[in-house]
């Protein structure tokens, strides 16, 4: 099982996944704040150059997992994305965007999150919420 306060065996975890193959990093986990960031390159940029938005969404969702899950008991439980509502508002050529994560509610069976991604100058690439369900493993 992953020591939750060990940044290093989170992103462990994600070297042959998604998360990996985007170059995602976790930054700061904590119990209603998470950080992380994504390079803006060849995996996550679109044919003309620019930050593709699924690969935003991928920072956003992977944050939400991440954040739900230091909150759970991961023996028992997994979380699950449900919905995310997200404004794209400009995108980012190079550099870093970085994902900002705030819980906003705390129920027994879903986790509801907010997030604002960020670029290197601190303007504002997106904006979304993000529910997580709380599932029973079985």
């Amino acid at each position: 099982m992953i020591d939750k306060k060990n940044l290093g065996e989170w992103n462990e975890v994600n070297e042959n996944s998604l998360m990996g193959n985007l170059g995602i990093e976790y930054l700061k986990i904590e119990e209603s704040y998470v950080l992380g960031r994504m390079p803006v390159d060849h995996r996550t940029k679109q044919p003309f150059g620019q930050l593709h938005g699924g690969a935003t969404l991928a920072l956003i969702e992977t944050m939400a997992g991440v954040g739900s899950s230091y909150l759970i008991d991961l023996e028992k439980y997994e979380p699950r994305g449900i919905n995310i509502s997200a404004n794209l508002i400009r995108s980012a050529e190079n550099g870093f965007v970085y994902c900002h994560g705030t819980l906003v509610n705390r129920g027994e069976r879903s986790h509801l999150w907010k997030f604002e991604v960020k670029d290197e100058q601190d303007q504002l690439i997106a904006f979304a919420q993000f529910t997580v369900v709380i599932v029973a493993k079985k």
